[in-house]
């Protein structure tokens, strides 16, 4: 019993998966390549991946980056092709294709632990302590180096297992407790996971109903929106479409972490299961938010006083009013249908445009398809690092101040401009305001 409340006093020191334990401080211990400067670089062929093995790919990489243990980077040519490996337990394992580097980076000749002699180190110890941890000679060296003085005593290593063994029962938690200590002191193991977090609040009123939402990206950028309901819709109506947008908002971006804050204690009771969902309208939007919070990998919903949510009050205020006294411009739509309802059939509507700039970029950055002209394609092959497809396949550009620009085509240029003058800024709007309004919805027009 004393083991099992210890356990449960240090759970912070565990990670569920290796992506909740990203890092340890570099200057403690970082893993690098010893590559050979005689050898020649080569260039590995592309090769095209099943969707199947393309999904997992991409789904690892969301991983690494969520995790913190990679980043993006832009190359203009192409590098070298990831392996994707089916394991026993019917998950996938992605590797990259290391045949190339392997032939240029001499053998690590650091010395592995002998497996017959920690077992036979553990002998006649009373109680023992299994932790499974990373793997690979980078984490031997630094877990040899963290427990130096506890290696052979109380602690035994051999690549990715360790044993906290102990000579008698009631010594055996305080051995882990040193032990996790030791882990406390050197890891980075309770680090907060890159959430997005976002504000809601709805609003409902003679003038009509609006919602309001605030999004904070991990980057301390701020997203603020403003919905007029194009329907009628209760005050409890209104507090559930501002969640069910704001979820919406934050998966068309890509992203899977999410913290979400509401004003309205019923509809966070009924999220969180406290209170129930009587009203055959509210079920409906219930079932919504568990659809939609079933595609998130980490998603929670918290009950904010309505003086801490005085922005996004502010947001769902303003669209059933004047926006007077505001700092920024804040852009007003119509949402007709409410997000409650599930839409079967799927509307497509046919725009025919003609060729532009958009278009091989878009081909290449799909297919790796290039223009037969050599010149072009050398064209289409530097601007296509400083672009990048999202997940609805729409072209975003990166700016110089690291944002992304949607880009939209050359013909819808005009649409767009007249669009801004007549609904967002009126007939009075100057070119340099214009250009902001722009820039507040990341277009890019063509060029």
């Amino acid at each position: 019993m004393e083991l099992v409340m210890f356990l449960k006093n240090n759970i912070d020191v565990f990670a569920w998966d290796p992506y909740e334990a990203p890092g340890v401080d570099p200057s403690f211990i970082c893993h690098h390549l010893n590559v050979n400067p005689a050898i020649v670089l080569r260039r590995q062929p592309p090769r095209r991946s099943s969707k199947e093995y393309a999904e997992a790919a991409k789904e690892e990489v969301f991983k690494l980056k969520r995790a913190g243990a990679i980043k993006e980077v832009f190359y203009l040519e192409w590098l070298v092709h990831t392996v994707v490996v089916n394991k026993k337990n019917g998950t996938w394992r992605v590797c990259v294709d290391f045949t190339d580097l392997n032939k240029a980076c001499p053998k690590d000749s650091f010395p592995m632990p002998r497996i017959d002699q920690l077992v036979d180190a553990i002998v006649g110890h009373s109680q023992m302590s299994f932790l499974n941890a990373f793997q690979g000679t980078t984490y031997q060296r630094m877990i040899t180096r963290m427990f130096e003085s506890h290696l052979g005593k109380t602690i035994e290593v051999y690549v990715d297992d360790m044993v906290v063994k102990s000579k008698t029962v009631p010594m055996h938690v305080k051995d882990l407790d040193d032990t996790f200590q030791m882990l406390k002191s050197w890891h980075d193991f309770v680090q907060e996971l890159p959430n997005w977090k976002v504000y809601v609040d709805g609003v409902a009123n003679q003038r009509g109903s609006g919602i309001g939402l605030v999004l904070l990206s991990p980057e301390g950028l701020i997203f603020e929106k403003s919905l007029r309901l194009g329907f009628l819709a209760t005050n409890n109506e209104a507090e559930y479409e501002a969640l069910l947008v704001g979820m919406d908002m934050v998966q068309k971006m890509g992203e899977k972490l999410v913290h979400m804050f509401s004003d309205s204690q019923l509809v966070v009771g009924q999220v969180l299961g406290t209170l129930e969902a009587r009203d055959p309208r509210m079920q409906e939007y219930l079932a919504r938010v568990r659809h939609l919070q079933s595609r998130f990998e980490s998603f929670t919903l918290a009950h904010i006083s309505r003086s801490g949510n005085t922005h996004a009050d502010s947001l769902a205020t303003l669209s059933t009013s004047s926006a007077q006294g505001l700092p920024q411009v804040i852009l007003v739509e119509d949402l007709l249908k409410p997000a409650r309802t599930f839409i079967n059939a799927i509307n497509i509507h046919q725009v025919k445009l003609g060729p532009s700039w958009i278009d091989p970029i878009m081909s290449f950055l799909k297919s790796d398809i290039l223009p037969e002209n050599r010149s072009e394609a050398d064209k289409v092959h530097r601007k296509a690092s400083r672009f990048g497809l999202s997940e609805n396949q729409k072209l975003y550009k990166r700016s110089f101040s690291r944002s992304y620009l949607l880009c939209v085509h050359p013909e819808v240029t005009e649409s767009l401009l007249e669009e801004l003058h007549k609904g967002i800024c009126g007939s009075h709007t100057g070119g340099r305001n214009l250009v902001m309004d722009g820039s507040s919805e990341h277009m890019l027009p063509g060029n």
